[in-house]
Protein backbone atom coordinates (compact mmCIF):
# COMPACT_ATOMS: atom_id res chain seq x y z
CA UNK A 1 0.00 0.00 0.00
CA UNK A 2 1.38 3.34 -1.07
CA UNK A 3 1.21 6.55 0.41
CA UNK A 4 -0.21 9.58 -1.91
CA UNK A 5 2.51 12.02 -1.31
CA UNK A 6 1.12 14.69 -3.22
CA UNK A 7 -1.90 14.31 -0.58
CA UNK A 8 0.87 14.45 1.69
CA UNK A 9 2.49 17.86 0.79
CA UNK A 10 -0.86 19.23 0.37
CA UNK A 11 -1.85 18.60 4.37
CA UNK A 12 -2.42 22.40 5.68
CA UNK A 13 0.39 22.14 8.26
CA UNK A 14 2.93 20.23 6.44
CA UNK A 15 2.18 23.18 3.62
CA UNK A 16 2.10 26.37 5.83
CA UNK A 17 5.56 24.50 7.30
CA UNK A 18 7.43 24.69 4.26
CA UNK A 19 6.15 28.26 3.31
CA UNK A 20 6.82 29.63 6.59
CA UNK A 21 10.47 28.39 6.31
CA UNK A 22 10.97 30.30 3.48
CA UNK A 23 12.81 27.71 1.87
CA UNK A 24 13.94 27.76 -1.76
CA UNK A 25 13.11 24.21 -2.46
CA UNK A 26 11.32 21.44 -5.10
CA UNK A 27 9.49 18.60 -4.07
CA UNK A 28 8.46 16.33 -6.51
CA UNK A 29 7.68 13.05 -8.15
CA UNK A 30 8.18 10.74 -11.12
CA UNK A 31 10.00 12.57 -14.16
CA UNK A 32 8.07 15.78 -14.22
CA UNK A 33 5.47 16.69 -11.54
CA UNK A 34 6.99 18.89 -9.35
CA UNK A 35 4.33 19.20 -6.11
CA UNK A 36 5.87 22.14 -4.57
CA UNK A 37 5.95 24.93 -5.55
CA UNK A 38 3.45 23.75 -8.22
CA UNK A 39 4.86 26.87 -10.44
CA UNK A 40 8.43 24.99 -11.03
CA UNK A 41 9.72 23.66 -14.31
CA UNK A 42 11.32 21.01 -15.50
CA UNK A 43 14.42 22.87 -16.05
CA UNK A 44 14.59 24.31 -12.39
CA UNK A 45 14.09 21.06 -11.24
CA UNK A 46 17.38 19.34 -13.83
CA UNK A 47 19.38 22.18 -12.34
CA UNK A 48 19.31 21.46 -8.49
CA UNK A 49 20.56 18.65 -7.39
CA UNK A 50 18.08 16.22 -5.41
CA UNK A 51 17.58 14.14 -1.98
CA UNK A 52 14.81 11.42 -2.51
CA UNK A 53 12.16 10.78 -0.32
CA UNK A 54 12.10 7.54 0.64
CA UNK A 55 10.03 4.37 2.53
CA UNK A 56 11.61 1.16 3.65
CA UNK A 57 14.26 1.75 0.75
CA UNK A 58 12.48 2.88 -1.82
CA UNK A 59 11.78 6.42 -3.26
CA UNK A 60 8.65 7.79 -3.63
CA UNK A 61 9.77 11.00 -4.56
CA UNK A 62 12.68 13.92 -4.39
CA UNK A 63 13.37 17.57 -3.28
CA UNK A 64 16.22 19.82 -4.57
CA UNK A 65 17.45 22.72 -3.09
CA UNK A 66 20.90 21.96 -1.81
CA UNK A 67 21.40 21.60 1.99
CA UNK A 68 18.11 23.17 2.86
CA UNK A 69 16.55 20.53 -0.01
CA UNK A 70 18.51 17.21 2.14
CA UNK A 71 16.30 18.79 5.20
CA UNK A 72 13.53 18.64 3.76
CA UNK A 73 13.97 15.40 2.20
CA UNK A 74 14.50 13.57 5.41
CA UNK A 75 11.38 15.24 7.07
CA UNK A 76 9.27 13.88 4.30
CA UNK A 77 10.67 10.37 4.12
CA UNK A 78 10.46 10.77 8.25
CA UNK A 79 5.69 11.40 7.72
CA UNK A 80 5.62 9.15 4.86
CA UNK A 81 6.73 6.42 6.78
CA UNK A 82 4.74 7.06 9.97
CA UNK A 83 1.52 7.79 7.18
CA UNK A 84 2.52 4.26 6.00
CA UNK A 85 2.51 2.38 9.22
CA UNK A 86 -1.15 4.33 9.87
CA UNK A 87 -2.35 2.98 6.39
CA UNK A 88 -0.68 -0.56 7.40
CA UNK A 89 -2.05 -0.85 10.56
CA UNK A 90 -5.86 0.28 9.60
CA UNK A 91 -5.73 -2.39 6.71
CA UNK A 92 -4.01 -4.64 9.06
CA UNK A 93 -7.75 -3.54 11.71
CA UNK A 94 -9.98 -3.62 8.43
CA UNK A 95 -8.47 -7.41 7.75
CA UNK A 96 -9.10 -8.45 11.38
CA UNK A 97 -12.29 -7.22 11.22
CA UNK A 98 -13.23 -8.94 7.97
CA UNK A 99 -11.73 -12.58 9.37
CA UNK A 100 -14.03 -11.78 12.81
CA UNK A 101 -16.71 -11.38 10.02
CA UNK A 102 -16.21 -14.62 8.53
CA UNK A 103 -16.12 -15.91 11.40
CA UNK A 104 -19.42 -14.92 12.72
CA UNK A 105 -21.31 -15.49 10.26
CA UNK A 106 -19.73 -19.45 10.04
CA UNK A 107 -20.43 -19.46 13.62
CA UNK A 108 -24.03 -18.95 12.95
CA UNK A 109 -24.88 -20.51 10.04
CA UNK A 110 -23.29 -23.72 12.40
CA UNK A 111 -26.16 -22.94 14.59
CA UNK A 112 -28.51 -23.83 11.76
CA UNK A 113 -27.23 -27.01 10.34
CA UNK A 114 -27.67 -29.67 12.16
CA UNK A 115 -26.07 -32.95 10.22
CA UNK A 116 -22.77 -33.80 11.18
CA UNK A 117 -21.51 -33.97 7.27
CA UNK A 118 -23.37 -30.66 6.30
CA UNK A 119 -20.96 -28.91 9.36
CA UNK A 120 -17.82 -30.25 8.26
CA UNK A 121 -18.61 -29.50 4.80
CA UNK A 122 -19.41 -26.12 5.84
CA UNK A 123 -16.27 -25.70 7.43
CA UNK A 124 -13.93 -27.18 5.27
CA UNK A 125 -15.02 -25.04 2.63
CA UNK A 126 -15.25 -21.97 4.97
CA UNK A 127 -11.64 -22.27 6.32
CA UNK A 128 -10.41 -22.80 2.89
CA UNK A 129 -11.47 -18.86 1.85
CA UNK A 130 -10.90 -17.56 5.59
CA UNK A 131 -6.67 -18.73 5.61
CA UNK A 132 -6.18 -18.73 2.13
CA UNK A 133 -5.63 -22.80 2.08
CA UNK A 134 -4.98 -25.27 -0.11
CA UNK A 135 -6.36 -28.25 1.56
CA UNK A 136 -8.51 -28.74 4.18
CA UNK A 137 -10.33 -31.77 6.38
CA UNK A 138 -12.47 -32.56 9.26
CA UNK A 139 -11.44 -35.86 11.19
CA UNK A 140 -13.75 -36.75 13.97
CA UNK A 141 -12.90 -40.15 16.38
CA UNK A 142 -15.07 -42.72 15.70
CA UNK A 143 -15.60 -44.63 19.21
CA UNK A 144 -16.54 -47.77 18.43
CA UNK A 145 -13.49 -48.51 16.13
CA UNK A 146 -10.83 -46.35 17.88
CA UNK A 147 -9.76 -44.72 14.51
CA UNK A 148 -10.02 -40.81 13.62
CA UNK A 149 -11.98 -40.95 10.08
CA UNK A 150 -12.32 -38.29 7.66
CA UNK A 151 -15.96 -36.85 7.87
CA UNK A 152 -15.42 -34.03 5.37
CA UNK A 153 -12.34 -33.12 2.92
CA UNK A 154 -11.50 -30.31 0.55
CA UNK A 155 -8.42 -30.13 -1.78
CA UNK A 156 -6.11 -33.18 -2.32
CA UNK A 157 -7.98 -36.21 -3.38
CA UNK A 158 -5.86 -38.36 -0.54
CA UNK A 159 -7.51 -36.67 2.19
CA UNK A 160 -10.48 -38.53 2.19
CA UNK A 161 -8.69 -41.73 2.10
CA UNK A 162 -6.88 -40.40 5.87
CA UNK A 163 -7.32 -43.20 9.10
CA UNK A 164 -5.39 -42.92 11.50
CA UNK A 165 -5.39 -44.21 15.52
CA UNK A 166 -5.41 -41.78 18.17
CA UNK A 167 -1.64 -40.78 19.13
CA UNK A 168 -0.39 -41.97 14.92
CA UNK A 169 0.64 -39.00 13.17
CA UNK A 170 0.09 -35.53 13.36
CA UNK A 171 -3.71 -35.62 13.42
CA UNK A 172 -3.53 -38.26 16.31
CA UNK A 173 -0.90 -36.16 18.76
CA UNK A 174 -3.11 -33.39 18.35
CA UNK A 175 -6.31 -35.33 19.07
CA UNK A 176 -4.50 -37.46 22.31
CA UNK A 177 -2.41 -33.85 23.46
CA UNK A 178 -6.00 -31.34 22.84
CA UNK A 179 -3.55 -28.68 21.79
CA UNK A 180 -3.15 -27.04 18.20
CA UNK A 181 0.11 -26.40 16.28
CA UNK A 182 1.52 -25.38 13.70
CA UNK A 183 4.12 -27.57 11.35
CA UNK A 184 5.91 -25.33 8.78
CA UNK A 185 8.12 -28.19 7.50
CA UNK A 186 5.59 -31.54 7.70
CA UNK A 187 8.38 -33.34 5.96
CA UNK A 188 10.66 -33.18 8.43
CA UNK A 189 8.68 -33.48 11.38
CA UNK A 190 9.00 -37.03 13.22
CA UNK A 191 5.47 -37.92 13.76
CA UNK A 192 4.89 -37.20 10.03
CA UNK A 193 3.25 -40.54 8.50
CA UNK A 194 5.48 -41.49 4.95
CA UNK A 195 3.10 -41.53 2.11
CA UNK A 196 -0.14 -40.03 3.60
CA UNK A 197 0.22 -36.78 1.98
CA UNK A 198 3.01 -34.83 0.54
CA UNK A 199 2.44 -31.26 2.75
CA UNK A 200 4.36 -28.66 3.52
CA UNK A 201 2.99 -26.30 6.21
CA UNK A 202 0.06 -27.36 8.48
CA UNK A 203 -2.35 -26.63 10.72
CA UNK A 204 -4.40 -28.88 13.54
CA UNK A 205 -6.49 -27.76 16.09
CA UNK A 206 -8.54 -29.91 18.20
CA UNK A 207 -12.44 -30.23 18.37
CA UNK A 208 -12.73 -30.10 22.14
CA UNK A 209 -16.34 -30.34 23.59
CA UNK A 210 -15.56 -29.34 27.64
CA UNK A 211 -12.52 -31.57 28.14
CA UNK A 212 -13.65 -34.20 25.36
CA UNK A 213 -11.53 -34.41 22.07
CA UNK A 214 -13.68 -35.77 19.27
CA UNK A 215 -11.90 -34.71 16.42
CA UNK A 216 -9.79 -32.75 14.69
CA UNK A 217 -9.30 -29.72 11.71
CA UNK A 218 -6.23 -30.02 9.10
CA UNK A 219 -5.26 -27.25 6.80
CA UNK A 220 -2.06 -27.17 4.79
CA UNK A 221 -1.13 -25.14 1.94
CA UNK A 222 2.82 -24.20 0.66
CA UNK A 223 3.05 -20.75 2.60
CA UNK A 224 4.30 -20.86 6.26
CA UNK A 225 1.80 -20.38 9.16
CA UNK A 226 1.56 -18.07 11.82
CA UNK A 227 0.18 -17.70 15.10
CA UNK A 228 -2.40 -15.12 14.29
CA UNK A 229 -4.05 -17.86 11.59
CA UNK A 230 -3.54 -20.75 14.41
CA UNK A 231 -5.40 -18.76 16.61
CA UNK A 232 -8.23 -18.14 14.26
CA UNK A 233 -8.31 -21.91 13.24
CA UNK A 234 -8.75 -22.69 16.88
CA UNK A 235 -11.55 -20.77 17.26
CA UNK A 236 -13.24 -22.54 14.65
CA UNK A 237 -12.28 -25.95 16.10
CA UNK A 238 -14.05 -24.88 18.96
CA UNK A 239 -17.12 -23.47 17.18
CA UNK A 240 -17.08 -26.65 14.94
CA UNK A 241 -17.19 -29.09 17.91
CA UNK A 242 -19.91 -27.42 19.90
CA UNK A 243 -21.81 -28.03 16.51
CA UNK A 244 -20.86 -31.15 15.84
CA UNK A 245 -22.02 -32.54 19.35
CA UNK A 246 -24.81 -30.54 19.20
CA UNK A 247 -25.78 -32.37 16.22
CA UNK A 248 -25.25 -35.49 17.31
CA UNK A 249 -27.11 -34.95 20.45
CA UNK A 250 -30.27 -33.00 18.24
CA UNK A 251 -30.34 -36.52 16.59
CA UNK A 252 -30.00 -38.54 19.71
CA UNK A 253 -33.06 -36.65 21.04
CA UNK A 254 -35.30 -37.04 17.50
CA UNK A 255 -34.79 -40.12 17.07
CA UNK A 256 -35.45 -41.10 20.98
CA UNK A 257 -37.80 -38.02 21.31
CA UNK A 258 -40.36 -40.00 18.76
CA UNK A 259 -40.88 -42.84 21.69
CA UNK A 260 -39.76 -41.33 25.06
CA UNK A 261 -41.17 -38.46 27.25
CA UNK A 262 -38.63 -34.96 27.25
CA UNK A 263 -37.45 -35.77 30.83
CA UNK A 264 -36.24 -39.39 29.49
CA UNK A 265 -34.26 -37.75 26.47
CA UNK A 266 -32.98 -35.63 28.79
CA UNK A 267 -31.56 -38.30 31.07
CA UNK A 268 -30.11 -40.48 28.58
CA UNK A 269 -28.62 -37.66 27.33
CA UNK A 270 -27.41 -35.98 30.38
CA UNK A 271 -25.65 -39.43 31.31
CA UNK A 272 -23.32 -40.86 27.69
CA UNK A 273 -23.00 -43.91 29.16
CA UNK A 274 -26.78 -44.51 29.14
CA UNK A 275 -26.55 -44.80 25.08
CA UNK A 276 -23.77 -47.69 24.90
CA UNK A 277 -24.72 -51.16 24.74
CA UNK A 278 -25.59 -53.41 28.29
CA UNK A 279 -28.37 -53.54 30.56
CA UNK A 280 -29.30 -53.37 34.44
CA UNK A 281 -31.76 -55.79 36.26
CA UNK A 282 -34.68 -53.23 37.44
CA UNK A 283 -38.47 -53.58 38.89
CA UNK A 284 -40.43 -51.83 36.27
CA UNK A 285 -44.27 -52.02 34.96
CA UNK A 286 -44.86 -53.42 31.06
CA UNK A 287 -47.82 -51.96 29.42
CA UNK A 288 -48.76 -54.05 26.08
CA UNK A 289 -51.57 -53.12 23.86
CA UNK A 290 -52.78 -54.69 20.95
CA UNK A 291 -56.17 -53.92 17.87
CA UNK A 292 -58.53 -56.62 18.69
CA UNK A 293 -58.84 -58.45 14.81
CA UNK A 294 -57.64 -55.56 13.13
CA UNK A 295 -56.32 -58.40 10.43
CA UNK A 296 -59.45 -59.45 9.40
CA UNK A 297 -60.88 -55.90 9.94
CA UNK A 298 -58.54 -54.41 7.60
CA UNK A 299 -59.73 -56.59 3.99
CA UNK A 300 -60.97 -54.89 1.29
CA UNK A 301 -59.00 -51.52 2.37
CA UNK A 302 -56.21 -50.30 0.75
CA UNK A 303 -52.65 -50.24 2.50
CA UNK A 304 -52.15 -46.35 2.29
CA UNK A 305 -55.27 -46.03 4.17
CA UNK A 306 -55.04 -49.01 6.66
CA UNK A 307 -51.65 -47.01 7.34
CA UNK A 308 -53.78 -43.48 8.01
CA UNK A 309 -55.87 -45.44 10.23
CA UNK A 310 -52.43 -47.13 11.86
CA UNK A 311 -50.32 -43.80 12.31
CA UNK A 312 -53.50 -41.80 13.47
CA UNK A 313 -54.35 -44.12 15.99
CA UNK A 314 -50.83 -44.40 17.25
CA UNK A 315 -50.46 -40.37 17.07
CA UNK A 316 -53.25 -40.09 20.08
CA UNK A 317 -52.03 -43.31 21.81
CA UNK A 318 -48.24 -42.05 22.12
CA UNK A 319 -49.85 -38.60 23.64
CA UNK A 320 -51.46 -40.27 26.39
CA UNK A 321 -48.33 -42.48 26.78
CA UNK A 322 -46.12 -39.20 27.22
CA UNK A 323 -48.27 -37.67 29.44
CA UNK A 324 -47.72 -40.75 31.68
CA UNK A 325 -44.26 -40.57 31.48
CA UNK A 326 -44.09 -44.32 29.91
CA UNK A 327 -40.97 -45.14 27.67
CA UNK A 328 -42.49 -46.80 24.25
CA UNK A 329 -39.81 -49.96 23.56
CA UNK A 330 -41.01 -50.22 20.24
CA UNK A 331 -44.25 -50.49 17.77
CA UNK A 332 -44.95 -54.34 16.34
CA UNK A 333 -47.63 -53.18 13.53
CA UNK A 334 -50.89 -51.96 15.71
CA UNK A 335 -49.16 -53.05 19.00
CA UNK A 336 -47.32 -50.93 21.37
CA UNK A 337 -44.68 -51.95 24.24
CA UNK A 338 -44.63 -49.56 27.09
CA UNK A 339 -42.75 -49.31 30.07
CA UNK A 340 -42.75 -47.40 33.49
CA UNK A 341 -39.96 -46.75 35.92
CA UNK A 342 -36.99 -47.01 33.75
CA UNK A 343 -34.51 -45.35 32.13
CA UNK A 344 -36.05 -42.91 35.00
CA UNK A 345 -37.42 -44.69 38.21
CA UNK A 346 -40.67 -44.21 39.50
CA UNK A 347 -42.34 -44.79 42.60
CA UNK A 348 -46.05 -45.07 41.36
CA UNK A 349 -44.96 -46.51 37.76
CA UNK A 350 -47.76 -49.00 38.17
CA UNK A 351 -50.41 -46.78 39.33
CA UNK A 352 -49.36 -44.39 36.01
CA UNK A 353 -49.27 -47.18 33.83
CA UNK A 354 -52.67 -48.14 35.01
CA UNK A 355 -54.03 -44.83 34.63
CA UNK A 356 -52.45 -44.68 31.17
CA UNK A 357 -53.78 -47.38 30.04
CA UNK A 358 -57.41 -46.62 31.41
CA UNK A 359 -57.30 -43.24 29.22
CA UNK A 360 -55.79 -44.69 26.41
CA UNK A 361 -58.96 -46.77 26.74
CA UNK A 362 -61.31 -43.76 26.69
CA UNK A 363 -59.45 -42.43 23.54
CA UNK A 364 -60.64 -44.70 21.65
CA UNK A 365 -63.64 -43.19 21.41
CA UNK A 366 -61.94 -40.00 19.94
CA UNK A 367 -59.72 -43.00 17.21
CA UNK A 368 -63.17 -43.98 16.26
CA UNK A 369 -64.37 -40.75 15.61
CA UNK A 370 -61.54 -39.83 13.39
CA UNK A 371 -62.46 -43.50 11.78
CA UNK A 372 -65.93 -42.58 11.10
CA UNK A 373 -65.59 -39.23 9.73
CA UNK A 374 -63.01 -41.23 6.95
CA UNK A 375 -65.20 -44.23 6.62
CA UNK A 376 -62.96 -46.41 7.98
CA UNK A 377 -64.09 -49.30 10.45
CA UNK A 378 -64.10 -49.08 14.31
CA UNK A 379 -61.13 -50.47 16.12
CA UNK A 380 -61.25 -51.72 19.70
CA UNK A 381 -58.12 -52.61 21.96
CA UNK A 382 -57.03 -54.67 24.79
CA UNK A 383 -54.42 -53.96 26.77
CA UNK A 384 -52.36 -56.04 29.48
CA UNK A 385 -49.59 -54.79 32.40
CA UNK A 386 -47.49 -56.42 34.34
CA UNK A 387 -45.18 -55.61 37.02
CA UNK A 388 -41.38 -57.11 38.05
CA UNK A 389 -37.90 -57.42 37.39
CA UNK A 390 -36.74 -57.31 33.78
CA UNK A 391 -33.54 -56.62 32.13
CA UNK A 392 -33.61 -52.54 30.87
CA UNK A 393 -30.93 -51.10 28.52
CA UNK A 394 -29.35 -50.52 25.24
CA UNK A 395 -30.21 -53.75 23.19
CA UNK A 396 -28.50 -55.17 19.88
CA UNK A 397 -25.13 -54.86 18.57
CA UNK A 398 -22.99 -52.16 17.48
CA UNK A 399 -24.38 -51.49 14.06
CA UNK A 400 -27.98 -51.61 15.15
CA UNK A 401 -29.06 -51.12 19.03
CA UNK A 402 -32.29 -50.53 20.75
CA UNK A 403 -33.39 -49.37 24.00
CA UNK A 404 -35.29 -52.35 25.72
CA UNK A 405 -36.04 -54.98 28.05
CA UNK A 406 -36.43 -58.55 28.07
CA UNK A 407 -37.21 -61.59 30.70
CA UNK A 408 -39.81 -63.70 31.92
CA UNK A 409 -41.83 -60.88 33.04
CA UNK A 410 -41.82 -59.35 29.64
CA UNK A 411 -43.08 -62.82 28.55
CA UNK A 412 -45.70 -63.05 30.81
CA UNK A 413 -47.32 -58.87 29.69
CA UNK A 414 -47.68 -60.41 26.54
CA UNK A 415 -49.55 -63.51 27.65
CA UNK A 416 -51.81 -61.12 30.08
CA UNK A 417 -52.81 -59.04 27.20
CA UNK A 418 -53.84 -62.33 24.96
CA UNK A 419 -56.32 -62.55 27.55
CA UNK A 420 -58.25 -59.31 26.51
CA UNK A 421 -60.96 -58.49 24.59
CA UNK A 422 -61.99 -54.69 22.70
CA UNK A 423 -61.84 -52.18 25.67
CA UNK A 424 -60.31 -54.54 28.59
CA UNK A 425 -57.75 -53.80 30.67
CA UNK A 426 -56.11 -56.84 32.60
CA UNK A 427 -53.30 -56.49 35.46
CA UNK A 428 -51.25 -58.99 37.34
CA UNK A 429 -51.48 -59.27 41.12
CA UNK A 430 -47.94 -57.87 41.44
CA UNK A 431 -49.22 -54.66 39.61
CA UNK A 432 -52.76 -54.73 41.39
CA UNK A 433 -50.27 -54.53 44.90
CA UNK A 434 -48.25 -51.67 43.46
CA UNK A 435 -50.99 -49.32 42.53
CA UNK A 436 -51.84 -47.23 46.36
CA UNK A 437 -54.93 -45.91 45.09
CA UNK A 438 -58.69 -47.35 45.12
CA UNK A 439 -59.09 -49.56 41.94
CA UNK A 440 -62.42 -50.63 40.53
CA UNK A 441 -62.32 -54.19 39.63
CA UNK A 442 -64.72 -56.09 37.76
CA UNK A 443 -63.93 -59.55 37.24
CA UNK A 444 -60.82 -61.86 38.92
CA UNK A 445 -59.97 -65.01 37.48
CA UNK A 446 -57.20 -67.31 37.25
CA UNK A 447 -55.49 -68.21 34.35
CA UNK A 448 -53.03 -70.54 33.95
CA UNK A 449 -50.39 -68.98 30.76
CA UNK A 450 -48.67 -71.89 28.82
CA UNK A 451 -44.53 -71.43 30.13
CA UNK A 452 -45.44 -69.97 33.30
CA UNK A 453 -45.12 -72.09 36.74
CA UNK A 454 -48.46 -71.93 38.33
CA UNK A 455 -51.54 -70.41 38.08
CA UNK A 456 -51.49 -66.56 37.86
CA UNK A 457 -54.35 -64.23 38.84
CA UNK A 458 -55.42 -61.63 36.76
CA UNK A 459 -58.12 -58.12 37.51
CA UNK A 460 -59.90 -56.79 35.13
CA UNK A 461 -59.82 -52.59 35.89
CA UNK A 462 -62.70 -50.79 35.08
CA UNK A 463 -61.48 -47.25 36.67
CA UNK A 464 -59.01 -45.40 39.26
CA UNK A 465 -59.63 -43.05 42.00
CA UNK A 466 -58.58 -39.94 43.03
CA UNK A 467 -56.55 -37.66 42.37
CA UNK A 468 -57.17 -39.28 38.96
CA UNK A 469 -60.72 -40.46 39.17
CA UNK A 470 -60.47 -42.78 35.22
CA UNK A 471 -63.53 -45.01 34.74
CA UNK A 472 -64.60 -46.82 31.95
CA UNK A 473 -68.37 -47.29 30.74
CA UNK A 474 -69.77 -50.50 31.77
CA UNK A 475 -70.09 -52.75 28.83
CA UNK A 476 -72.65 -54.84 29.92
CA UNK A 477 -75.42 -55.03 27.70
CA UNK A 478 -78.50 -57.13 27.61
CA UNK A 479 -78.37 -59.89 25.18
CA UNK A 480 -80.77 -60.38 22.39
CA UNK A 481 -82.27 -63.81 22.24
CA UNK A 482 -82.46 -64.60 18.23
CA UNK A 483 -85.79 -65.69 16.71
CA UNK A 484 -84.53 -68.00 14.40
CA UNK A 485 -80.85 -69.70 15.91
CA UNK A 486 -77.49 -69.17 13.47
CA UNK A 487 -75.78 -72.10 12.91
CA UNK A 488 -71.95 -71.81 13.10
CA UNK A 489 -68.85 -73.87 12.68
CA UNK A 490 -66.04 -73.77 15.34
CA UNK A 491 -62.15 -73.57 15.41
CA UNK A 492 -60.26 -72.99 18.43
CA UNK A 493 -57.43 -71.40 18.67
CA UNK A 494 -54.66 -72.28 21.66
CA UNK A 495 -50.88 -70.16 21.62
CA UNK A 496 -52.31 -68.71 17.90
CA UNK A 497 -52.34 -72.93 17.20
CA UNK A 498 -55.61 -74.15 15.67
CA UNK A 499 -56.26 -77.46 17.56
CA UNK A 500 -60.13 -78.19 16.79
CA UNK A 501 -61.35 -76.90 13.10
CA UNK A 502 -64.88 -77.23 11.61
CA UNK A 503 -67.23 -78.31 15.04
CA UNK A 504 -70.64 -77.21 14.50
CA UNK A 505 -72.96 -75.37 16.92
CA UNK A 506 -75.79 -72.77 17.71
CA UNK A 507 -75.92 -68.96 18.51
CA UNK A 508 -78.81 -67.97 20.45
CA UNK A 509 -78.27 -64.68 22.02
CA UNK A 510 -76.01 -61.28 21.03
CA UNK A 511 -75.54 -57.85 22.04
CA UNK A 512 -72.35 -55.79 20.92
CA UNK A 513 -69.95 -56.99 23.31
CA UNK A 514 -71.18 -61.12 24.37
CA UNK A 515 -72.75 -64.02 22.87
CA UNK A 516 -74.12 -66.97 23.98
CA UNK A 517 -73.45 -70.49 21.89
CA UNK A 518 -73.85 -73.92 22.39
CA UNK A 519 -71.55 -76.81 21.42
CA UNK A 520 -70.54 -80.15 22.40
CA UNK A 521 -66.98 -79.96 22.40
CA UNK A 522 -65.51 -78.32 26.29
CA UNK A 523 -63.90 -74.96 25.36
CA UNK A 524 -60.67 -74.10 27.60
CA UNK A 525 -61.24 -70.93 29.17
CA UNK A 526 -58.39 -69.54 27.71
CA UNK A 527 -58.71 -70.48 24.21
CA UNK A 528 -59.51 -67.97 21.26
CA UNK A 529 -63.00 -69.25 18.88
CA UNK A 530 -63.09 -67.95 15.56
CA UNK A 531 -67.07 -68.79 14.94
CA UNK A 532 -68.32 -68.88 11.18
CA UNK A 533 -72.00 -67.82 10.99
CA UNK A 534 -73.74 -69.38 7.79
CA UNK A 535 -77.19 -69.04 6.82
CA UNK A 536 -79.97 -71.44 7.48
CA UNK A 537 -79.15 -74.18 5.14
CA UNK A 538 -75.83 -74.27 6.74
CA UNK A 539 -73.97 -73.83 3.12
CA UNK A 540 -73.28 -70.09 2.87
CA UNK A 541 -70.85 -68.46 4.62
CA UNK A 542 -72.60 -65.09 6.54
CA UNK A 543 -70.13 -63.73 8.45
CA UNK A 544 -67.06 -64.30 11.03
CA UNK A 545 -66.71 -63.38 14.48
CA UNK A 546 -63.96 -63.74 17.21
CA UNK A 547 -64.82 -64.53 20.61
CA UNK A 548 -63.31 -66.40 23.87
CA UNK A 549 -64.97 -67.33 27.46
CA UNK A 550 -66.27 -64.25 29.44
CA UNK A 551 -63.44 -63.39 32.17
CA UNK A 552 -64.94 -65.02 34.97
CA UNK A 553 -67.72 -66.89 33.92
CA UNK A 554 -68.26 -70.92 34.11
CA UNK A 555 -68.84 -72.66 30.98
CA UNK A 556 -71.17 -75.26 32.26
CA UNK A 557 -73.98 -75.99 29.63
CA UNK A 558 -74.45 -72.96 26.88
CA UNK A 559 -70.96 -70.79 26.48
CA UNK A 560 -70.79 -67.12 27.27
CA UNK A 561 -68.29 -65.71 25.44
CA UNK A 562 -67.00 -62.22 25.09
CA UNK A 563 -66.52 -60.60 21.56
CA UNK A 564 -62.92 -59.61 20.80
CA UNK A 565 -63.79 -58.56 16.53
CA UNK A 566 -65.68 -58.63 13.47
CA UNK A 567 -65.26 -59.37 9.96
CA UNK A 568 -67.08 -56.92 7.57
CA UNK A 569 -69.81 -59.35 6.74
CA UNK A 570 -69.72 -60.01 11.12
CA UNK A 571 -70.17 -56.71 11.88
CA UNK A 572 -72.89 -56.06 9.00
CA UNK A 573 -75.20 -59.02 10.47
CA UNK A 574 -74.53 -57.25 14.08
CA UNK A 575 -75.61 -53.93 12.81
CA UNK A 576 -78.81 -55.29 11.09
CA UNK A 577 -80.35 -57.22 14.05
CA UNK A 578 -78.71 -53.90 16.85
CA UNK A 579 -79.03 -51.37 15.10
CA UNK A 580 -75.44 -49.16 15.04
CA UNK A 581 -72.99 -49.66 17.72
CA UNK A 582 -73.84 -47.12 20.75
Amino acid sequence: MRVNLKRLINKKEIYGLIESLGLDVVIWEGEDKALYPKSATIGELARQSSFPIQVAGESVGWVSGGEQGRSIATLLSYLVDGEQKIRELAQETLDKYKEITLLYKLVENLTVNLEPEGIAQMVTTEVQSLLGVDNASVMLLNEEKGLLEILSANGVENYSKMIFQPGQGIAGHVLQSGKPEIINDVLMDPRYVPGSLDLSSLMCAPLKVKNRVIGVINVSREKPFNAGELNILNTLASQAAFALENSKLNSVREIFGRYLSDDVVNTLLSNPRALKLGGEMKEITVLMSDLRGFTSLAEGISPEKIITMINNYLHIMVQIIDKYKGTIIEFIGDAIMVIFGAPIWSPDQATSAVACALEMQLAMGEVNEWNSVHNLPDISMGIGINSGPVIVGNIGSEKRTKYGCVGANVNLTSRIESYTVGGQILISESTMLLVDLPLSIQNIQTVHPKGVKGPITLYDIKGLGHPYNIALAQTNQELISLAKVIPILLAVFEEKHCTVKQVPGLLHRLSWNEVEISTDIRINPESILQITLLDTHEKLIIGEIYAQVRFGENIDGSVLLQLRSFSPEGLRLWQSILGNKP
